[in-house]
């Protein structure tokens, strides 16, 4: 069953819009195994899906970079436990 780790960063720029840059990391899988993770923000309590990472075998990828029009409370993967894990963690840095 396949781990999750999420490290992320939010950066007002000069429009008032944040920049949230972030790395996924996957563990516990086989090299062939494929699954793209849903990442969200978490808007005043509303969890608002951004996307999907695709992430193959143990690997990490840190190629996330959105603009957002706001600053969330958080942002986190597997927000709605779409996919079946033994652990989730997201950490802003």
């Amino acid at each position: 069953m396949p781990k999750y780790a999420f490290d992320y960063s939010l950066k007002e720029d000069e429009g008032g819009k944040w920049l949230l840059t972030g790395k996924l990391t996957q563990s516990n899988v086989s090299e062939k195994f494929i699954m793209p993770v849903p990442v969200y923000a978490d808007f005043d309590g509303d969890l608002v899906r951004l996307g999907f990472i695709r992430m193959q075998g143990s690997s990490s990828n840190d190629g996330l970079k959105v603009r957002l029009p706001k600053k969330p409370r958080r942002v986190l993967v597997n927000g709605n436990y779409d996919v079946l894990a033994s652990e989730s963690s997201s950490k802003e840095s």
